[in-house]
């Protein structure tokens, strides 16, 4: 009798390593992959865009250039501050300012429109 169930017992080790590859096998709970479909993994908390990532953003929406104050208005910081960005990135040569008699046009580099 105590026989017959280690034959049993044995039977049953040698039919789960006879599974061919890529059969579906049931995964124990402890198993990391089971724990990936219960569980969603955390995502990393949403940093809001720096100030220079949406003056751009703002200039791609407008085809590479847009007036001075529509891009102070979404930047939503104080206007000497929004004019200080402005001036430092056109220092360093992110963006062009370019001023006519009624207005200000800031444009990514290379989109600057064409003048007759």
């Amino acid at each position: 009798m105590i026989l017959g169930a280690i034959r049993a017992f044995i039977g049953r080790g040698d039919e789960t390593e006879t599974t061919p590859e890529g059969a579906d096998t049931p995964q124990s709970p402890d198993s990391p992959d089971s724990k990936r479909s219960t569980e969603e993994a955390p995502s990393p908390p949403e940093t809001p865009p720096s100030n220079r990532a949406l003056v751009l953003r703002a200039l791609i929406a407008n085809d590479g250039y847009a007036e001075r104050s529509t891009v102070l208005e979404t930047l939503r910081v104080p206007r000497s501050e929004a004019e200080a960005l402005l001036a430092e990135m056109a220092e360093e040569g992110e963006i062009t300012l370019i001023e006519s008699r009624r207005r200000t046009l800031v444009c990514r580099k290379g989109y600057e429109p064409v003048t007759n």
